[in-house]
């Protein structure tokens, strides 16, 4: 994301990536479903409430047929599986970022 011209932050686990989201403004967030602790299921039900929460994408290498439906459930936008390249990135971006 950084060679196609965005600034990013990373978050090591959910509560990290709650915090982030409410100190600063995001035009998107990835948000990959198997985070530690906290999956990204969960982190999306609480991003969801935050004063100008930003669009959320799940990302996830999980085959599960059942992870698009239930990421839009928890409040996600949009879903993709991984591996992603470079212009899979920049399609999610454009298609969901504000």
């Amino acid at each position: 994301l950084q060679s196609l011209g965005h600034r990013v932050t990373c978050a090591p686990q959910a509560l990290a990536a709650l915090a982030e989201l409410g100190a600063a403004r995001f035009d998107l967030a990835l948000v990959d479903l198997d985070l530690p602790g906290m999956d990204g299921l969960e982190l999306a039900q609480l991003a969801c409430g935050l004063p100008d929460a930003p669009p959320l994408v799940a990302i996830t290498a999980n085959a599960d047929p059942d992870a698009p439906a239930r990421a839009a459930t928890a409040g996600m936008s949009g879903f993709a599986r991984k591996p992603l390249n470079a212009a899979a990135l920049a399609e999610l971006v454009a298609r969901f970022a504000r």
